[in-house]
């Protein structure tokens, strides 16, 4: 190989780390900024549909991939992510049996990291920051059921735009959901993330 072949080589390495670095913080960002705004502690199930609708319902592409799971829209990079974060000092994550299920907040760390490196992703931190707020606002309750509705039905919203086959998908898979509960979810998701 020429000098000129490696040193193309060594750029391009050195191009794909940075830019791996860059979407892990801008994940990382999006993950710790929801639950700073969430201020509570929320689930797992809950931060997997925050995210998925995030990335899918307002086009912030975070990279993530998502399948149809039991809750609804599931993403193991997610999942890997709060290990990630989990083990960095930067949330906590707390399985309550109560509760039935993980309870996950962030630490003064994970603000920190927020702080750091928010600047590292630019627009895009403040972006993330008001687009979390409308999905807040969305899932006023900030439970997990709630919000296990909303990335269902945006799910399906995303294969069809047909009302009814929406409806009848969200009840073949979660038959615990009324119709009416389906449609307002539609309609929810409709004004907030302005899809047709």
């Amino acid at each position: 190989m020429t000098r000129l072949t490696n040193w193309l080589i060594i750029s391009f390495k050195k191009e794909a780390v940075q830019e791996m670095k860059s979407n892990s913080i801008a994940r990382f960002v999006s993950i710790l900024v929801l639950l700073k705004e969430a201020q509570q502690k929320v689930g797992k199930t809950f931060i997997q549909k925050a995210i998925y609708i995030l990335q899918e319902g307002f086009g912030i592409d975070l990279g993530y991939r998502y399948k149809l799971h039991l809750f609804g829209p599931y993403s193991d990079g997610v999942e890997w992510d709060l290990n990630i974060l989990e083990n960095g000092n930067y949330i906590t994550i707390l399985y309550d049996i109560n509760k039935e299920g993980y309870q996950i907040s962030i630490t003064e760390d994970g603000e920190k990291f927020i702080e750091k490196y928010s600047s590292e992703i630019g627009h895009l931190s403040e972006k993330v920051k008001k687009t979390i707020l409308k999905i807040l606002e969305l899932v006023k309750t900030n439970t997990a059921r709630e919000i296990e509705l909303f990335g269902t039905v945006l799910y399906f919203t995303k294969i069809t735009k047909d009302r009814e086959k929406i409806i009848k998908s969200v009840q073949v898979i979660k038959p615990y959901f009324q119709e009416q509960q389906i449609e307002k979810a539609i309609e929810s998701i409709k004004k907030v993330i302005n899809i047709q």
